[in-house]
């Protein structure tokens, strides 16, 4: 269902117009490589190409997503000159392996790299048994809150929804305009992911048949939780990550926001005024007592078909996904919840 707007977003049959084939290297000659990502890993780069002078890479930003980055790869990819390295998304993989886009990395050894890696994110980019992507990392999702305004208006910190409910009434009571929240009507998968959490399962299989079903009673029951929030006035009705939704962050307009972990790096680098005001919990639960979570995003660093060095590209891409000061700054530029399987160890 996600990958056909991409697809036709391009205006073209895209596929790739040349295939991945390991260029001979030469003592003495340096390897150079192209990544293109939306999120702004220089320093990690500069790291790497301090520490692995024979492979340099060229970090190159491109628009996130589906604002820009995908159309950009599939031209690339139908060009012929699309990069080594870019980072796409665990749900649009689909649409490039439609199109033969993605570089298979098991004829590289990327097998013997499974055990550095959480299985259900390796899994992502795995299709007919072999190895296409290296996961990068996912986003668990918990509650922002403003700690100080919090403490203010003596608000607990929510712990099921029905105490999310009462917080956003004490902050409309008290807060001089502000609201607990904003919904974002234009953000479908922050919407999937709420209904996750409830316990919904949208896309499932049976046997041999796929069952897709988005009308079952608990996304229901979430959907009206939030049109109650909206319809009383408790929730500002807002496109989150929009220039407006920032400003309100940066006024105190909004005070909390239920968000992936990756959404630290957007508070930090958006609302700078707000620095070491904002905590977070986990999410709100429906049932007093229970854990329940949702994720929202996941990105793999994939080796685009057409690479001339997917042996160095694939070195990079496990590095830059396992190594734990390569961790370190990408978790401090916004780019997820870490994929390895090791990452907060000892």
């Amino acid at each position: 269902m996600t990958a056909a707007p991409a697809l036709t977003a391009c205006g073209q049959a895209v596929g790739a117009s040349r295939t991945t084939k390991q260029a001979p290297t030469r003592p003495g000659h340096k390897v150079k490589l192209v990544f293109w990502t939306w999120v702004p890993m220089q320093k990690t780069v500069d790291l790497w190409n301090r520490t692995h002078p024979d492979i340099q890479v060229d970090l190159q930003i491109i628009p996130a997503n589906v604002l820009g980055g995908y159309q950009k790869m599939y031209s690339a990819l139908t060009a012929g000159d699309a990069p080594d390295l870019a980072q796409v998304e665990y749900y649009e993989l689909p649409a490039f392996m439609l199109v033969n886009g993605l570089t298979d990395l098991s004829a590289y050894g990327a097998d013997a790299l499974r055990g550095s890696y959480v299985p259900w994110q390796w899994n992502q980019g795995v299709f007919g048994g072999r190895v296409y992507t290296v996961p990068q990392a996912s986003g668990p999702m918990g509650l922002f809150y403003r700690a100080d305004l919090f403490a203010e208006w003596g608000i607990d910190v929510p712990t099921t929804w029905a105490e999310f409910e009462q917080a956003a009434r004490v902050v409309r009571a008290r807060g001089d305009g502000a609201r607990l929240c904003a919904f974002a009507p234009t953000q479908p998968a922050w919407f999937a992911a709420m209904c996750w959490q409830h316990g919904a399962r949208w896309v499932r299989t049976e046997g041999d048949t796929w069952i897709i079903d988005m009308n079952d009673d608990l996304s229901h029951e979430v959907a009206d939780f939030w049109a109650k929030l909206i319809r009383d006035d408790l929730v500002i009705v807002e496109p989150d990550m929009s220039s407006a939704w920032y400003a309100q962050l940066q006024t105190g307009r909004i005070v909390a926001w239920v968000g992936p972990q990756w959404g630290d790096a957007l508070l930090r680098g958006n609302a700078p005024n707000t620095s070491g005001k904002w905590r977070v919990a986990p999410l709100p639960q429906w049932k007093a007592g229970e854990n329940a979570s949702a994720n929202w995003g996941g990105s793999s660093t994939a080796i685009l078909q057409g690479s001339r060095h997917p042996r160095e590209a694939l070195q990079f891409a496990h590095w830059v996904n396992t190594d734990r000061q390569a961790i370190d700054l990408n978790v401090a530029a916004g780019y997820g919840w870490p994929a390895a399987a090791d990452a907060f160890r000892g």
